[in-house]
């Protein structure tokens, strides 16, 4: 059981767990822009360049 309780502690815990991995990420019911910037906005090295992140609204 994962407990995230603000923005900062997810940062470290997507750091952690899969940093640098190749991975395929599903961002499902993205309604504003701000939401994809948590996870992705300027956050270079945090997967392989071999990812795939698919987002959704």
């Amino acid at each position: 059981d994962v407990r995230i309780n603000n923005k900062d502690e997810g940062i470290t815990m997507i750091r952690e767990r899969i940093g640098g991995m190749k991975v395929l990420v599903v961002l499902d019911d993205v309604d504003h822009k701000d939401q994809l910037d948590v996870l992705v906005g300027g956050r270079s090295g945090w997967f392989s360049g071999e990812s795939i992140i698919i987002v959704t609204s």
